[in-house]
């Protein structure tokens, strides 16, 4: 959805004002492998003011002010529902309900079972600035400067559940000097079993919060 305003106003002759403004709202959804479906949702909006003063037929000054704010979030498939990780005895990965969810599996030869991380970001952008335009004939001069400031903030965890990664090590054959056959073990063996090759979590915190 998307929404826009503009207006102008002349004052006298040598004044005139402009005003814009637009907003916009959206949403969608990221499908995964097995149908679990992660939505997402945003939010835009923008503001913008001008002042055009003549002082003579080639003398133009403008002077212009803004603010943007963009808004993303996006919500795992699992968010908000049952703890299935804390219900499995599996210790130290994230608590925080927005995280719930088993954690994510990666095998060999099956598609993983994953969805995304919660992710937050909100951009806000501050610009100001202004120039005077000399006409010369057929020819124009323009100065000015421009100063923005962009503030970024962002809660992202990337990986809050965990990740175990089966590849069949576990159930494979061993040759004379240990090391695994290859053509041997079955990484969904593996899974049945609970030994997994390696595992992840995430690095930060629920709580960082970061912001440039």
């Amino acid at each position: 959805d998307n929404i826009s305003l503009r207006l102008s106003q002349s004052i006298g002759n040598k004044d005139r004002f402009s005003f814009n403004t637009s907003w916009q709202q959206r949403s969608g959804e990221s499908v995964q492998l097995y149908g679990f479906r992660d939505s997402s949702d945003g939010s835009g909006m923008n503001f913008d003011l001008t002042w055009t003063h003549t002082y003579s037929a080639r003398l133009i000054l403008n002077l212009r002010s803004s603010y943007n704010r963009n808004r993303n979030t996006v919500i795992p498939y699992f968010a908000y529902g049952a703890d299935i990780s804390g219900s499995l005895g599996i210790t130290g990965n994230s608590r925080e309900p927005v995280n719930y969810g088993p954690p994510n599996l990666s095998f060999t030869n099956y598609g993983d079972l994953t969805d995304s991380g919660h992710n937050l970001r909100r951009v806000h952008t501050f610009t100001n600035g202004g120039g005077i335009t000399s006409l010369m004939g057929k020819h124009s001069i323009r100065t000015g400067v421009e100063i923005k400031r962009t503030r970024l903030n962002t809660v992202s965890e990337s990986d809050p559940r965990g990740t175990f990664t089966f590849t069949g090590n576990a159930t494979s054959l061993l040759d004379a000097s240990g090391n695994s056959v290859s053509g041997s073990g079955y990484d969904f063996a593996d899974f049945l079993l609970g030994y997994p090759q390696t595992s992840s979590i995430r690095y930060l915190g629920a709580d960082v919060y970061l912001r440039s």
